[in-house]
């Protein structure tokens, strides 16, 4: 018999926003029960809408599955007395265990004998273990902010009833004053009264007759079904928002679509304010005939079984009113705005905080002047990152609604105000994951270091899956921009330079602790970055453990390491091994200093070691510089035959002190140069 298990959590609406995790985790914590209870199943689904979460599984067996395993006790010589009496220990373990002296079974193991006994394990009802593991799941379920439902539980929001079924039965269990139960609701607009769910393997079925899509994929079917219909219509087109049409299917339970319109007189607005207007007040789509904004959007409504045209125009007449009246705001703030170029904004910064404790906006904004400087010398660039920030202080970025415009507010002022393109460009795109110009490049660069830096300093420092600012994010997009424009970019000089100029505000914070936290958070994510790219562990590893502040460098180097890995692997491990070997020789050697006394070159196989690394030096440091990755790494395979001779035939450790620390001092010059590329006793054979 197949068996069905049904879990719904009816609750008031959830913000959208925290929806799919919650589901998520019941799904991921369901998954971890059934593991760890070795309880097969076929299929485990999640469903979600703005008022009900759950799980549904098909192919639960009734019982756990039975089984018997030998559990090991103490060695026989402890668990039995010399009179063959079982000691204390012994019978400890029999109680421990619920055993009798009966069941115990002797074994060697090493030629010891242990004392074991069988144990029978599962054969529990699914239920009764779902009874107990399911209310502390339910009280754990992540949401950023909780409410107080009850006496002792907290929830997203009010809980109207628990669902919880197995085929026909129900699974008995209480949550603080909630008790499961057979029963749900329908949608609003059909009923307020609950309905009987009969047979778990029924609940998705009850629901679509009672207005209710609970399972996402069916939602989005019904959405692009009637979205295809509308755009046939009228022969246009969407721009396909994935985050936006997921927020539009967890408003509603069914989703109706409804096509409204407003004034074509709009039209002349830049298009980014119509779009996000329409998207961020009304949680609707824009639609476009041949990239062209047309004067119409499409919402969705929670109105499964509305049919009454009337009803439905009022509606659409709503949201056309609503329409409007967000874009006669839009439209003054713009010609608003208009009235007053960036340059006389950059002046207001001064009044506006930035950071608590860590000045001005106007102090943010000569930081990334300094910092673009050290990247290059350039009017235009410097011109960008003054007027960067100052579309914060615009009327349309101060609005609720049109925040999220900051940045390309600046780009469309600056077209307005007939600044050069270079300009325009690096303004509107400053806040996106990857800038496409240069100049945009550059400056989303020195923006998001500084953020990085004042996170630190203000000790918001991600740890884990706690991440409140994007640092992590912040730090990928830096890394993925210098490497997608093959950017030259010293990392640690301007993340150095940056503190430098928050220290110059007087601002308190230990310096070189901050410094060594920022490298150490950027070597981390370049590790990883490195490793999204293809490259195994250990190469990331010993690439960034010597140059993480040069992502670009750092992912080529990596790319000509792999290859010599791959074609000349007995070199490779040759090279490994050796550098391995003179870092334990190294280990714990304190040398005073590294000047090597060629007088004390007794062996033929170390003056030639020490005159062909003299020979090559230059012209490997010169292959370094050009980034001739596979030439750099050539000379070094060059040293193989000599590092041979010198360690098959030199005693490093000599007697004589002298000698010793001469040889360690080659060792020490050996290793520095095999350091210039990567820390090759960090790679993996």
């Amino acid at each position: 018999m197949k068996n069905y298990f049904l879990l719904e959590i009816l609750t008031e609406e959830l913000p959208v926003s925290y929806i799919k995790p919650a589901v998520l985790f019941l799904k991921d914590n369901f998954i971890n029960f059934l593991k760890e209870n070795e309880i097969e199943f076929n299929e485990i689904k999640e469903f979600f809408t703005p008022r009900r979460i759950g799980i549904f599984i098909n192919g639960l067996p009734e019982k756990r599955k039975v089984k018997f395993i030998e559990i090991q006790g103490p060695p026989k010589n402890i668990a039995f007395l010399k009179e063959g009496i079982l000691s204390e220990q012994g019978k400890g373990f029999l109680k421990a265990n619920k055993a009798k002296e009966k069941d115990i079974i002797i074994k060697k193991i090493n030629e010891k004998e242990y004392i074991f006994v069988k144990k029978k394990i599962g054969g529990e009802s699914l239920k009764k273990l779902i009874s107990q593991f399911l209310p502390n799941i339910i009280r754990n379920i992540p949401f950023p902010k909780r409410m107080k439902i009850s006496e002792n539980l907290t929830f997203a929001r009010p809980i109207h009833s628990i669902c919880l079924l197995f085929n026909n039965q129900i699974i008995k269990f209480k949550i603080d004053n909630i008790k499961s139960s057979n029963f749900t609701y329908p949608h609003r607009d059909k009923s307020f009264k609950k309905i009987k769910i009969k047979n778990a393997k029924e609940y998705f079925d009850i629901l679509r007759k009672n207005g209710v899509i609970a399972l996402y994929e069916e939602r989005e079917k019904i959405f692009y079904q009637n979205l295809k219909k509308i755009l046939k219509k009228i022969d246009a087109q969407i721009i396909e928002e994935k985050e936006l049409i997921f927020e539009m299917l967890n408003i509603c339970e069914y989703p109706s679509l409804i096509l409204c319109e407003f004034k074509k007189d709009y039209l002349s607005l830049p298009k980014e304010i119509i779009i996000t207007g329409l998207k961020n007040y009304l949680h609707s789509l824009a639609v476009f005939k041949d990239n062209k904004l047309l004067p119409y959007f499409i919402v969705v409504i929670n109105k499964p079984f509305l049919k009454d045209k009337k009803a439905i125009n009022e509606i659409k007449n709503w949201y056309e009113k609503a329409c409007e009246a967000r874009l006669e705001d839009a439209k003054y703030y713009f010609n608003e705005d208009l009235k007053k170029p960036l340059e006389e904004l950059i002046e207001e910064e001064k009044k506006v905080i930035w950071i608590e404790d860590l000045g001005s906006l106007y102090d943010k904004t000569e930081r990334l002047v300094a910092l673009t400087k050290i990247i290059k010398e350039d009017e235009d660039l410097k011109k960008i990152a003054y007027l960067s920030k100052t579309d914060l202080l615009t009327n349309m970025v101060r609005e609720k609604e049109f925040t999220s415009l900051q940045g390309k507010m600046g780009g469309i002022y600056g077209k307005y105000f007939n600044y050069p393109q270079i300009i325009c460009d690096a303004l509107y795109e400053q806040y996106e994951d990857l800038p496409k110009t240069i100049y945009g490049a550059y400056l989303t660069i020195v923006d998001r270091i500084d953020n990085i830096n004042a996170s630190f300093i203000k000790g918001e420092i991600p740890k884990g899956s706690y991440d409140p600012f994007g640092l992590k994010k912040q730090a990928d997009n830096i890394i993925n921009t210098i490497v997608y424009h093959n950017l030259d970019i010293n990392l640690k000089n301007l993340i150095n330079a940056d503190l430098e100029l928050f220290w110059q505000l007087k601002v308190n914070f230990d310096i070189e602790k901050i410094e060594r936290e920022v490298s150490s958070f950027f070597k981390e994510r370049l590790e990883l970055y490195i490793q999204e790219k293809g490259y195994s562990y250990d190469i990331a590893r010993a690439i960034t453990k010597i140059i993480w502040w040069n992502p670009k460098s750092a992912v080529k180097r990596c790319e000509y390491l792999k290859r010599l890995k791959a074609e000349k692997k007995e070199d490779y491990e040759k090279i490994v091994i050796g550098q391995k070997r003179v870092r334990n020789i190294l280990k714990e050697v304190n040398l005073e200093n590294l000047d090597i006394n060629e007088n004390l070159l007794i062996k033929e196989e170390e003056r030639e070691l020490l005159k062909y690394r003299k020979e090559i030096a230059k012209d490997y440091e010169e292959a370094l510089n050009k980034e001739d990755y596979e030439k750099a790494l050539n000379y070094l395979l060059s040293l193989r035959p000599y590092i041979d001779k010198f360690f098959d035939n030199v005693f490093v450790m000599d007697e004589n002190l002298d000698i010793r620390n001469n040889r360690l001092k080659i060792l020490k010059s050996l290793k520095d140069i095999f350091d210039k590329y990567c820390d090759f006793s960090e790679c993996v054979i």
